[in-house]
């Protein structure tokens, strides 16, 4: 059983808020539908994770912010204010911004040449995804320390 599997069994607040964020981190496109089925079963079963969204984070609908700048900005806030429209959308913003990856992985396995080609062409995106993943990690941290207080 997960973590995140045990803290919804027990109604844990503030264990399902920690683990969806570090799911949300540890896979921005939801692949396994971990977190998706983590909403359902918070609005299925009543549990009071929600908080009202506080409109300090904008929640853009136009998808030419959904950068993954912008989705490092949804997970932090989540840590502050943890809102099912904010989540919901960084769900969204997380498989638009993240949606060469997903792309990458439906595609046929490439040669080794042309693979070390487009290695060398992304080395630019390589740093990006550094930068977004260093961010997500101090934002798990912030949610620990928040949470161990």
């Amino acid at each position: 059983m997960s973590k995140l599997t045990e803290a919804l069994y027990a109604k844990d607040i503030r264990n399902i808020k920690s683990s969806i964020i570090s799911y949300l981190t540890a896979d921005p496109l939801d692949k396994s539908g971990e977190i998706k089925k983590a909403i359902a079963t918070i609005d299925a079963n009543g549990i009071a994770a929600w908080q009202p969204h506080d409109e300090d984070t904008p929640l853009y609908t136009d998808t030419s912010n959904w950068t993954k700048e912008y989705f490092a900005d949804l997970q932090a806030h989540l840590v502050t204010n943890f809102s099912k429209p904010s989540l919901e959308l960084a769900l969204k913003v997380g498989r638009h911004a993240y949606r060469e990856e997903l792309n990458r992985q439906k595609q046929p396995v490439r040669t080794t040449q042309s693979t070390y080609s487009s290695q060398n062409r992304s080395g630019n995106d390589d740093m990006g995804k550094i930068l977004v993943a260093g961010a997500a990690v101090i934002a798990v941290g912030i949610v620990i320390y928040i949470l161990a207080k």
